[in-house]
Order: structure tokens, then sequence, then C-alpha cells
């Protein structure tokens, strides 16, 4: 998760009096002088105000990407969350992809609009954080070089499709997609590591067939909005799926999937407003095993 900062933990520095403590004074704190003094030794940097708030220490984020991380050529996780103000000049640049020792990249809770082509570069990259950059509005096409990659977070950002070349990421396993997104290249099938997904169900439906060539996805969480009113048939046909969480405020009905998914053990559904009687339908199919279950609907339903 990014890092916020803990009221719980401010509330325990505060005395009687309702003021904060000597304990719990911040003190001011230059994360980037040691990527200055000695910036092949770094091989971990973390920028995040709030973080160094909950450690007791003060950092403001500057007005533009600290360049001094492009000297760190040695750095094998870097996390800037919130590390440049929202009013500054929030570009990436290309230098970036100079760091291709990194592995864990994390450049969350940014005003970053577009990415470099030079991500492409960073050949051993297996985590990459992008969630809550929500200006951000697409991905490089070289994305699909980063054929290590077995981590994509792109949550809470406002893209509307994603490269095709995303799908040549044969490694991934997690993959989490924005709900803002409405609609999918093909070959999401080429996935064929991918255990956990998160995605719209408007943008899931464009690929639907493919759905059941994902042999190794066992945990998938929905958003259903605007005027999605059903599922694809096709998830019933997932293989290995386990877990299906829906959050919804359109769909009315999910025990058609729950009765035919052949491994499905968990059925987590938030914020629809299916009926009582569908609800319960579901519930009772969710309580028997999933091979008893196509004949229980079949009953409840004739």
């Amino acid at each position: 998760l990014s890092p916020t900062i803990s009221r719980e933990a401010e509330g325990r520095h505060r005395s009687a009096s309702g003021t904060v403590d000597a304990m719990a004074k911040r003190v001011p704190f230059d994360p980037l002088a040691i990527a200055r003094s000695r910036p092949l030794s770094l091989k971990t940097l973390t920028l995040s105000p709030a973080d160094l708030y909950n450690k007791g220490k003060l950092w403001t984020a500057p007005d533009a990407f600290p360049r001094e991380i492009l000297a760190c050529k040695n750095l094998e996780k870097l996390l800037l969350y919130r590390a440049i103000s929202y009013a500054g000049d929030s570009t990436i640049p290309d230098e970036l992809g100079q760091l291709t020792r990194l592995r864990e990249l994390t450049l969350g809770g940014l005003a970053t609009t577009r990415l470099p082509e030079s991500l492409g570069t960073l050949a051993r990259l297996e985590i990459l954080d992008l969630s809550y950059t929500d200006a951000l509005h697409e991905l490089p096409a070289s994305i699909g070089k980063l054929t290590n990659l077995h981590t994509l977070l792109v949550d809470s950002v406002k893209m509307k499709t994603v490269p095709a070349s995303l799908w040549k990421l044969t490694k991934l396993r997690r993959l989490r997609l924005p709900d803002s997104l409405t609609t999918l290249p093909s070959g999401i099938a080429n996935l064929a590591a991918l255990t956990e997904l998160t995605v719209p169900a408007r943008a899931l439906a464009a690929v639907a067939s493919e759905l059941p060539r994902l042999s190794k996805l066992r945990t998938l969480h929905l958003e259903v909005a605007g005027d999605v009113t059903e599922l694809p048939v096709e998830l019933a046909k997932l293989p290995a799926l386990t877990q299906l969480t829906v959050v919804a405020n359109t769909l009315p009905r999910l025990s058609h999937i729950a009765a035919t998914a052949p491994k499905l053990t968990k059925l987590d559904v938030i914020g629809t407003y299916m009926s009582s009687q569908e609800k319960r339908l579901c519930a009772t199919l969710m309580k028997l095993a999933p091979g008893k279950r196509a004949a229980a609907f079949a009953r409840a339903t004739a």
C-alpha cells in the first residue's frame, strides 16, 4: 500500500493538553543527501513526505523530478510517492531509462500525464506501481519490453485503454487496471502466468472470449458501473478462478456465474442493487460444493 499518515500514530504522541509533545516534533531531513554525496552506493531510495512524516521527519517535495536520482546508477528499488509538488513540473525525464538495475519502481501520487518511452529499457524491472498517478492517460508502448515484470499496478488513473504491447508481458502474475478503462485490445490470453486481475467489467467485455484461456487466474476483482447490467458468461469458464469480488451499482444478478464456475470458493459482492431473492440464491449456492451448484441453480430457477 502507498504510505499514508497514521492519525492513530499522531494521536499517541499528543499530551493531555492536546499539543504534540517533544517526542513527536518533526526534524527537517534531506533524503537526497546521500544521492548527492555517494550516488553509486544507493540500491534503495524512498521519497515520500508522508512516510518520512510518520518517522518524525520533515521533507517538502520539490517542484520537479529530483535529478540527483539519475546519478544513482546502482539503484534496484526506487519509490516516489507524492514526491513532486502538484504545483510543479511532474515530467518524468527520459534519463530514467538509464537506471537499468532497477527491479522495483513506484511512481505514485504524481501529477504526471505521460511516461517516457525509455521506460522500456528497464529490462530487469519486476514490479511497476503507478497507483494514484491520477492524471496519467496512457502507458508507453515500450512497456511491452519489460519482459521480467510480474506485478503491474495502474489503479486510480484516468486511462481509457492500454497498449496492445502490454500483452507481451508473459511473466505478469498480478495486474491492476483502473476503473476508467472503457475497452481492452485483444490478446489478454497471452498472459498465461496471470493469477490476479483487477479490471472494470465494461473493458473486460471486449476480450470476454479469451477469458477461459487464462488458466492460472485465481483472483478477479471487477468494478461494475455505468450501463453494465450483465457480466460475460465466460467468467464461469475460468478454470482456476477461486475468488471473485464484484463492486457494482447496476448489476442485477450473479447467480448464473456462481452456479457454473468450477472452482469458485469465495464470492464477495459490494454495493450492488441485486434483489434480496438473488442475494439469497447466491449465498445458498456458495454454501454448496462447486459440483452441486448447477443442479441447485436449475431447481431454483425452474
